[in-house]
């Protein structure tokens, strides 16, 4: 799996506007947990954020698969992918290209292999056993298949084959985070 590195803010950090490839921003907030207070959390945020680099309000209309942003800003389309891992939340804000992400964090499980055989495929369950460090190695070729469904609005399936996108990935303690984007 071919990567670049990721930036990633730390929340509360002022965020300028992107102006250079990739046009995209990874904020991490902590003690966010997937909950209702948790996505609460994240709106504000997102709300801020857009806020700031719109000079006002932004309208973010809430869908199925999440938070939408209904019109540019400074002229661009913004779009947003967010994920849950560890107490924290991981908030991915993107200009004219639709971006996926997901945060996974790095431990053994019961059906690690299963559901690496049925999703990722036997050549991926063979890198993975054959790495030093199976648990991270799962854990990102995870991530990467569920930000490249996420970008490409596909739902994640045994027979989810989402378009090959670029990938930005970050470990971050006990978690994987990628995001597909472009």
């Amino acid at each position: 799996m071919n990567s670049l590195p990721l930036f990633c803010h730390e929340w509360p950090t002022p965020l300028a506007f992107p102006t250079a490839d990739p046009l995209f921003v990874l904020i991490h907030i902590s003690h966010t947990p997937r909950s209702a207070k948790g996505r609460l959390k994240v709106r504000e945020v997102l709300r801020e954020v857009l806020r700031s680099w719109a000079s006002g309000p932004v309208l973010v209309h809430e869908t199925a698969t999440g938070p939408q942003i209904a019109e540019p800003i400074r002229g661009e389309a913004v779009f947003v992918s967010i994920s849950y891992a560890n107490d924290s939340a991981w908030l991915g804000i993107s200009l004219k290209r639709p971006l996926g992400i997901d945060a996974v964090r790095i431990e053994s499980f019961p059906e690690m292999e299963d559901l690496a055989r049925l999703y990722l495929g036997e050549e991926v369950w063979q890198a993975i056993v054959g790495s030093q460090k199976p648990t991270l190695t799962f854990a990102r070729h995870w991530a990467a298949l569920e930000a490249r469904c996420k970008r490409a609005d596909i739902p994640l399936s045994e027979t989810a084959k989402p378009p090959t996108t670029p990938l930005f990935e970050r470990v971050c303690q006990d978690t994987a985070v990628v995001v597909a984007w472009g």
